[in-house]
């Protein structure tokens, strides 16, 4: 019987044993989510990691990029070679040499432009920032060394802009600088595009970018200036690229195997910075101004042109009648050597006032451009005459001998230029 009882204690505490590792089992199991929770333990989860940062220069810029933080610095120059020769023009000052007597063909070698940029996203791919400034030389109107300073919020069919830009009026004004056809935009260009200023915007592009449209308000002062009157300009813009989205830069160079078709249209009103009178701060004189746009790319070859037109309201501080301004250019180029060589032409023509007469003036030029990478390095060069008629603005009276008085008279000018830009 001692035996018998002996086994089944023994039987028991073999039970009882086995039930209380059974029961040590769960209660561990459970202390172990409480153990994850220590510092020491935790693993960072695979969409939280610390983004990889990316450096890129294959072209030509140089881009810093770290998830939806991104940062392109660029830089370009132009060193420009001029050779005037204006007609009846007298730069010698009253009792000196050569007063009295035309200048002559002059030539003059410059550094026209050393402009540094960076530009990219923070935060958000929907927050752009961009900034230029001009390290070279400024002087006369619409220069500083502030150039473009601006953020953006906003995607692709919907984003505001505020800060100092060009303003969206003109095809050629918003084609960038280091991607115009020839050294320098045109006549009908400086006369009736606001350039820089600062204001906000609405933009955006749709339908797989064949559409688009920018519309907003501007200080009308001009680039780096602080509001001078009371008044605002307003400008609006629309276009269409129906056969696919068209590059703003001019030439034929980067000229795609598709053809490529713009259309686009510019409205502005308010304060005026082209022309006009003299500005006041109250009931200040309207400037209305319309712009029409073509262009087309394709198979080599560059088409471009727009044509103008401006209205000054003339009521202060004297009344008078309206002044209605008018002004066009056309202006292509086609690759002779693919990649490489191309011929360029183009025209201008301005009437300051349609209601007076003899008062135009002309632009024609033609040119050569050689490009070793595209935009970034190129070799430019182009002729061409300016000519202003007895009445015309430009003339520059004041430096023209007296025989020019009351004659038309024409200007010739020869231009070589070195673009590097990344």
């Amino acid at each position: 019987m001692a035996s018998g009882s002996g086994r089944r204690v023994a039987f028991g505490s073999v039970v009882a044993l086995c039930l209380v590792v059974a029961g040590l089992g769960p209660a561990r199991a459970e202390e172990k989510p409480a153990d994850k929770e220590k510092p020491a333990d935790k693993a960072q989860p695979a969409d939280k990691a610390k983004p990889e940062t990316q450096v890129d220069a294959s072209k030509g810029g140089f881009t810093i990029r770290s998830g939806d933080n991104s940062v392109t610095f660029g830089a370009y120059t132009w060193i420009r070679g001029t050779f005037d020769d204006r007609e009846n023009y007298d730069a010698d000052a009253k009792g000196t040499l050569g007063y009295g007597t035309e200048d002559g063909l002059s030539p003059a070698f410059d550094v026209n432009r050393v402009r540094l940029s960076f530009r990219g996203t923070m935060f958000k791919p929907w927050v752009k920032y961009y900034f230029a400034f001009e390290i070279g030389r400024t002087s006369g109107d619409n220069a500083s060394k502030i150039k473009d300073a601006y953020l953006e919020l906003g995607k692709e069919k919907l984003a505001v802009r505020f800060g100092q830009y060009k303003v969206p009026f003109g095809l050629q004004e918003n084609a960038p600088d280091w991607g115009q056809q020839l050294v320098d935009r045109s006549l009908a260009d400086y006369t009736f595009t606001p350039s820089r200023d600062t204001g906000v915007i609405l933009l955006g592009t749709g339908h797989g970018k064949k559409l688009g449209y920018a519309v907003g308000a501007f200080n009308g002062s001009g680039e780096c200036r602080v509001q001078n009157n009371r008044a605002l300009m307003w400008v609006g813009r629309v276009w269409a690229d129906p056969l696919g989205e068209y590059k703003l830069s001019e030439s034929a160079v980067d000229a795609p195997a598709k053809s490529t078709v713009h259309v686009g249209m510019a409205f502005r009103g308010g304060d005026g910075m082209k022309g006009g009178q003299a500005g006041v701060v109250q009931d200040v004189n309207d400037q209305t101004a319309v712009g029409v746009e073509l262009a087309y790319k394709g198979h080599g070859a560059f088409l471009a042109g727009e044509t103008f037109w401006q209205q000054d309201e003339v009521n202060n501080p004297k009344p008078g009648p309206d002044v209605r301004s008018f002004g066009w250019y056309v202006q292509g180029g086609y690759m002779v050597v693919a990649k490489r060589l191309e011929l360029a032409a183009r025209y201008s023509e301005v009437d300051p006032n349609r209601a007076a007469p003899s008062d135009r003036a002309t632009e024609a030029r033609g040119g050569v451009n050689y490009y070793w990478k595209g935009h970034n390095v190129k070799i430019q060069a182009d002729a061409g005459q300016l000519t202003y008629e007895p009445k015309a603005p430009g003339r520059n009276d004041a430096s023209r001998l007296p025989a020019a008085a009351n004659t038309k008279i024409t200007d010739f000018q020869l231009r070589l230029q070195l673009q590097l830009y990344f």
